[in-house]
């Protein structure tokens, strides 16, 4: 996937699961090249973010609702992001007015919803669950269709929650860590009401986080030291580095994320919060767990005679089966809940997002049958590419949707032949060079595919060159037109065969001994010439082996008069009906680049008119990749004496088609 614009929302960026969620998405996906920018309230986990962009607004303060709602309707005009990933129900109702659609929501949690809550909650065109009951929760709460929603994980990283080595102390280490308010809280009361049954030689405990029960909980601790000297009970307050008390602890009791980044760090694990309680970890025994994210919601309730009996038997264990335990939550944390899954169901969600619909602007509507055939080519291939809607913007169809798509932001695709050219018409140029600019305005991404180049007067290719500095990636047929996008200022440049090529066309084995002829109105000065050429071959292979098909309708009136003159069998029609007329030919002449690109794909040998450029690009590529002889230039003024072998013609096709080069 190419590099995406991101902008990842949230209230705040102070210490919790879903924050520490954010920071390490966010991380991730700038690691993989693509541009990310955190908004939020600020906090101390912004001090994380590394090679990501932070913007701080007032969100998480609602009176300040409007002066939020226009900061972010300038800073998303300003930078045009890919995508807008909010992750919080406020920060949700603040983007969608002004996301275009690209808006994605994560649920991380089951929400409150009594009224107005449940009528502001606003979700995004693609929503992520970290769970799969918060999933069962967003279908039968808010009605959500189920197509529309992803469950992804809590991704931890394995190298910042790694186990250390543990001393020889008598003593295990438990940590507990969450939000120390009441509604999380429940298990650290539980827990030190636990410990007072414990031996306090036996174990030190620590308990990470802040809140408003944080000084009772410290009342209560501080009644057993008074009781007894030995307990070892600390709190840290609400900290950064919650790994390296992880990596020194040997038993970890709590819920969430916090629990997942418990067992990477190699630490035996008690679920155990507000929700419920689910007793020791096993990752034999996970199923019941992942469900709810660990957050043991549907459970028994948590008691202080459950972890007492829970401790008491960890504690009993000796330090080698403490260590193995630990060793396999660490791997089953890395291998299931790695910031690698994260990362694909956030990008295959944002794919989905900005692939939703595109735009393929081109020559299409006017019955010729090259282009015709390149838009169902381009279109086959964008939906092998995962697009789900592709809206066609012509001079014959100039849809509402496809402009309404433009002005969405959505992929703009300019292909393909040579459009952007000024040699038949001004006019066409400034056609194809409008919407060009209108999808860069609007920050579209921009490609021009199957392109070819030219002729341009030196007019044109100054209006061309201001234009396709700024395109994402022009992909051109033939190294010619390749060589002259890099001249015209061109960015990226791919090289790539033409479209037509991926088409399932089918080769006859048995070729018949017609040649097929079809040229373009040729100027007066060249009119005879083409004529007497087309009777020399009628006089050498008969004019019954000879038929004339016109592939434009402006080709026509000219080879009706050509057949009259020398007798040959004329054809016209659609696209399909000249294939079926090639694909049994033994050899064809043409002035058109696509008859010899269709011939190619048929596997029938061809010549193209010399004094055409597309023609002799396109003929200096295919001798490119083959030694066979069967294909070449001709001039009107050529004696044909006799046909080539169609060999080797399925063996060239393959390679230009497996050709991706970028120059």
């Amino acid at each position: 996937m190419s590099e995406l614009k991101i902008c990842l929302l949230c209230d705040t960026l102070k210490h919790g699961g879903a924050e520490t969620h954010i920071c390490t998405l966010a991380n991730a996906l700038a690691a993989r090249g693509h541009a990310v920018t955190v908004v939020s309230g600020g906090g101390a986990l912004a001090a994380s973010l590394s090679g990501v962009a932070h913007v701080r607004l007032p969100l998480p303060r609602k009176r300040y609702a409007v002066v939020a709602f226009f900061s972010l309707w300038r800073l998303f005009r300003r930078e045009r992001f890919d995508v807008i990933h909010a992750h919080t129900r406020y920060t949700a109702a603040l983007a969608r007015p002004l996301a275009g659609g690209r808006l994605v929501t994560t649920a991380h949690w089951v929400f409150d919803t009594a009224f107005p809550r449940r009528q502001l909650s606003a979700w995004g065109a693609r929503t992520l669950a970290v769970s799969e009951d918060i999933k069962r929760y967003l279908i039968n709460e808010y009605g959500l269709p189920e197509a529309h929603i992803t469950v992804t994980v809590n991704g931890i990283d394995g190298a910042r929650f790694a186990p250390k080595e543990k001393g020889h102390s008598a003593r295990r280490r438990i940590v507990y860590v969450s939000r120390l308010s009441p509604d999380r809280a429940a298990a650290a009361f539980a827990l030190l009401d636990a410990c007072a049954y414990l031996p306090p030689e036996a174990f030190s405990l620590t308990l990470v986080g802040d809140g408003a029960s944080l000084g009772g909980l410290k009342e209560k601790a501080a009644a057993l030291t008074a009781r007894d000297g030995r307990y070892d009970i600390r709190f840290t307050g609400a900290i950064t580095a919650v790994e390296k008390e992880l990596a020194e602890a040997d038993i970890f009791v709590g819920v969430s994320r916090a629990a997942l980044e418990a067992m990477a760090a190699g630490c035996a694990v008690i679920l155990a919060g507000n929700e419920g309680y689910l007793s020791v970890f096993s990752p034999a025994d996970a199923k019941r767990a992942e469900e709810t994210n660990f957050c043991c919601r549907g459970a028994t309730r948590v008691s202080a005679k459950a972890l007492y009996g829970d401790l008491t038997a960890l504690i009993s264990l000796s330090r080698d089966a403490l260590l193995r335990m630990g060793e396999a939550n660490r791997r089953y944390a890395c291998t299931q809940y790695g910031t690698a899954r994260m990362v694909r169901d956030a990008l295959s969600v944002y794919q989905r997002i900005c692939k939703a619909r595109a735009v393929l602007c081109g020559y299409y509507g006017f019955h010729n049958v090259g282009d015709t055939l390149l838009h169902h080519a381009l279109r086959r291939e964008l939906k092998r590419a995962g697009y789900g809607r592709i809206h066609t913007l012509s001079a014959k169809k100039l849809s509402p949707l496809s402009l309404f798509t433009v002005w969405r932001r959505y992929d703009f695709f300019l292909g393909g032949g040579n459009l952007l050219q000024d040699a038949t018409s001004r006019r066409s140029l400034s056609f194809y060079l409008f919407f060009l600019r209108l999808a860069l305005w609007r920050g579209c991404r921009v490609c021009l595919l199957s392109s070819g180049f030219g002729p341009l007067s030196h007019e044109g290719e100054g209006r061309v060159c201001t234009i396709l500095s700024r395109c994402d990636t022009i992909v051109c047929r033939t190294r010619g037109d390749a060589l002259c996008a890099k001249r015209l200022g061109a960015k990226r440049v791919v090289l790539a065969a033409d479209a037509v090529l991926s088409l399932p066309i089918t080769q006859k084995e048995k070729k018949g001994d017609r040649i097929l002829l079809s040229f373009r109105t040729p100027p007066e000065e060249d009119a005879c010439a083409l004529t007497a050429f087309v009777l020399r071959l009628s006089y050498r292979f008969d004019a019954k082996n000879l038929c004339l098909f016109a592939m434009h309708p402006t080709d026509a009136p000219f080879l009706e008069r050509l057949a009259a003159l020398t007798g040959i069998r004329y054809f016209s029609g659609s696209a399909g009906r000249f294939l079926s007329v090639l694909e049994g030919c033994a050899c064809a002449f043409g002035s058109r680049l696509h008859l010899g690109v269709c011939a190619l794909a048929c596997g029938v040998p061809f010549f193209l008119w010399e004094g055409d450029e597309k023609c002799r690009r396109f003929v200096r590529d295919v001798k490119s990749v083959s030694e066979k002889a069967f294909c070449g230039l001709f001039s009107f003024s050529d004696r044909p004496a006799s046909l080539p072998s169609p060999d080797g013609m399925q063996s060239t096709k393959e390679k230009l088609c497996e050709r991706y080069e970028c120059l």
